[in-house]
C-alpha cells in the first residue's frame, strides 16, 4: 500500500477543494494556514499543523508528495473514516450527475416575508432563519456554526439530505462571500418551520 501520494494527483485537488468548502477557509498566506489547522484540529482525532497544510497546498514547493496519513486526517475532518472512503464517496457522487429531486424540499415560493425556518446539519449545527422576501434570509440564531446572527444571504430552496448552497452571504460589517455551502457531506439533517410571524 502506498504511504504517500504525488502532489500533482487530481484527487488531492479534490480534497483541498472539499476542505476549503467545509471550513470556509481558502488559504493564501501563512496566517490562513494557521487558521485552517486550528479549525481542522478542533475535530476529534484530526490534529494537523499548518506546515503540513502548506506542503499540501503548494505554499512550500520543495515537497513532491503527501503522506497518506495526512490525507486520512483531512478525510476524517470531512466525515470519512479515511482517504479511501472519501474517494469512494466522491466516485459514487460522480456517477449520478443529474436526476429528479425526490427529497423533502422547501422552496422560497412557498414562503412569505416574516416566515422562519430552523435548519440543522452534521454534527451539531443549527440555524434559525427569517425570510425577508425576494429570496433573501437573515440569520436570527446560531448554534455551533461559523456564520453569525445578522448575516444575510440569498437562497432558492432547502432540501433535506442535500447541501445548502447560498449566494452573497453578507455579514453585518458588509463583508460579502459570493458563494457559501453548509452540510457538504451529509446535507441538511432537519428543516423545521414554517413559523409564521403574526
Amino acid at each position: 500500500m502506498k504511504t504517500s501520494i504525488l502532489k500533482d494527483r487530481p484527487e488531492l485537488d479534490l480534497i483541498k477543494r472539499r476542505i476549503e468548502e467545509t471550513s470556509g477557509v481558502k488559504p493564501k498566506a501563512p496566517s490562513d494556514f494557521v487558521t485552517l489547522a486550528t479549525v481542522i484540529s478542533k475535530s476529534d482525532g484530526c490534529f494537523i499543523n499548518e506546515h503540513t497544510l502548506m506542503r499540501l497546498w503548494g505554499y512550500v514547493s520543495r515537497y513532491k508528495s503527501i503522506h497518506k496519513s495526512t490525507l486520512d486526517v483531512l478525510s476524517k475532518y470531512l466525515g470519512y473514516p479515511d482517504f479511501g472512503s472519501f474517494l469512494e464517496h466522491e466516485k459514487a457522487l460522480a456517477k449520478k450527475e443529474s436526476g429528479e429531486i425526490d427529497k423533502f424540499t422547501v422552496n422560497v415560493t412557498e414562503l412569505q416575508a416574516g416566515d422562519r425556518l430552523t435548519i440543522s446539519w452534521f454534527p451539531d449545527r443549527t440555524t434559525t432563519l427569517l425570510y425577508l422576501g425576494d429570496s433573501q434570509f437573515r440569520i436570527e440564531a446560531v448554534e455551533n456554526a461559523s456564520w453569525k446572527v445578522g448575516d444575510k444571504f440569498y437562497c432558492l430552496h432547502f432540501t433535506l439530505g442535500e447541501p445548502l448552497y447560498v449566494d452573497n452571504l453578507t455579514t453585518e460589517s458588509g463583508e460579502c462571500i459570493k458563494s457559501y455551502a453548509v452540510g457538504m457531506i451529509s446535507g441538511l439533517t432537519s428543516i423545521l418551520g414554517i413559523d409564521r410571524v403574526s
